[in-house]
């Protein structure tokens, strides 16, 4: 998750660490920021969404990989190569 983080940019990486990881509450944290609480929270939403949509995307990258590779005969976790009936596949231009 700290990997994850450390992609951050620096005004979003430090609220989400002072809040998230060392565990000071949003007053505290936008008080050693140097901001107000309000731009804090922002910052800290801001943040949370950029995580989320990074961990989505490594996620669908790991899947792909994992059990999508029905063209080359199957993966490791998938070995007859049988894509899942969610699996809506990639179209190419």
């Amino acid at each position: 998750m700290r990997q994850i983080v450390s992609t951050l940019s620096d005004t979003l990486r430090f609220p989400v660490m002072l809040c998230h990881i060392e565990d000071l509450s949003t007053r505290d944290a936008a008080r050693f920021v140097g901001i107000t609480e309000g731009a804090l929270r922002k910052r800290l939403h801001d943040g949370k969404k950029k995580l989320q949509e990074r961990i989505v995307r490594m996620a669908e990258k790991s899947f792909q990989v994992e059990y999508c590779d029905g063209a080359k005969g199957g993966s490791r976790m998938n070995p007859e190569g049988i894509r899942p009936p969610w699996i809506i596949p990639f179209s190419t231009p």
